[in-house]
């Protein structure tokens, strides 16, 4: 160990009193302890019990007080699937934490991008599922690493966490819609509504506010705001008979034979039958921007047109123009 550490402080220029060898750990989630053989045991048999061997090779990692020189800073990661920090920070020099701790260097000018690249090269983890965390916050790409270094060695403990997100993330689309469409303040005349079997709640919607001026579109626009159906995959019948199927859809409702008390009966088109589930799950990216949600969404729900379509996480509407990436993990 002492000829391991001399040979590294020729080749830095760090005093090998400042240079510190640990094992990566045999098992997973094993202590990360230091090279340091007990009375009468051989370096190899040390390493053979507690390193990691690939190919013939043990795995060490060297600690370093301090950086090389004034132009580099020094970051430690906590790598994926070991103990939380708050573990880290109850332990001590005697009783090593539960987690495997990398050191890296960078130049002061440096970024996050370029830490996860030698995270990358190190560990071969995936750039594209990195996350970095410095307590709760997540950094990004841009951040300057000297800035991340000064703020982690300012916590305790002072390192940061490092999390492989999926590579996409499990949603599901509810189709109610219930109030994604305002309805009109002073409506001219009111339809009565009969809503398929399939519309949760609609006991509730006996009433359908509107002006016999709105088109045909506008109309298939409001029933879905009331009812969650698509309307590529609804059937409409006024008064029960007449079939709007085939009817323009730039049409007005007057020309369409609307009156006030008309009644508008609304069933499911072949095409959405068997879609009698509530819920249906989609697959979101884990990066870019919240509008492919948005078309990803409008495509499952047969909608033309995805301006027409508002998503909400739980009670919050989601803004089309969000970072996925900044989502909470």
């Amino acid at each position: 160990a002492v000829g391991i550490r001399k040979a590294l402080a020729e080749a830095t220029g760090i005093p090998a009193s400042a240079i510190g060898l640990n094992v990566l750990p045999r098992q997973p989630g094993g202590p990360q302890s230091a090279v340091k053989p007990v009375s009468g045991q051989s370096l190899l048999s040390f390493l053979e019990q507690s390193c990691r061997e690939d190919h013939g090779v043990f795995q060490l990692r060297a600690s370093f007080d301090h950086p090389s020189s004034d132009d580099f800073v020094q970051v430690r990661v906590a790598c994926p699937g070991t103990a939380p920090a708050k573990a880290a920070a109850n332990s001590s020099e005697t009783q090593p934490p539960p987690i495997v701790i990398e050191q890296f260097e960078l130049e002061n000018n440096s970024t996050v991008a370029a830490l996860k690249e030698l995270i990358h090269q190190r560990s071969k983890f995936p750039l594209e599922q990195m996350v970095l965390l410095l307590g709760c916050r997540r950094l990004q790409d841009e951040l300057p690493i000297h800035r991340v270094s000064a703020a982690a060695e300012a916590s305790t403990p002072a390192l940061l966490q490092l999390h492989l997100a999926v590579r996409g993330a499990m949603a599901f689309l509810r189709r109610e819609g219930q109030g994604h469409r305002p309805q009109l303040e002073e409506p001219g005349e009111v339809l009565k509504l009969m809503l398929p079997e399939c519309v949760p709640g609609r006991d509730r919607f006996d009433g359908l506010p509107l002006t016999l001026e709105q088109r045909l579109s506008d109309l298939r626009w409001a029933v879905q705001s009331l009812s969650g159906l698509s309307p590529a995959r609804m059937r409409l019948l006024l008064d029960g008979e007449t079939d709007l199927s085939t009817a323009d859809e730039s049409s007005s409702l007057s020309d369409l034979g609307f009156e006030d008390g008309s009644t508008l009966v609304v069933e499911q088109s072949a095409a959405g039958a068997a879609l009698r589930d509530v819920d249906m799950p989609v697959d979101i990216p884990a990066t870019g921007c919240a509008n492919t949600v948005y078309e990803t969404a409008a495509t499952m729900l047969g909608l033309p047109d995805s301006t027409k379509l508002s998503l909400f996480a739980g009670s919050e509407l989601i803004n089309r123009n969000a970072d996925l990436s900044l989502a909470p993990i």
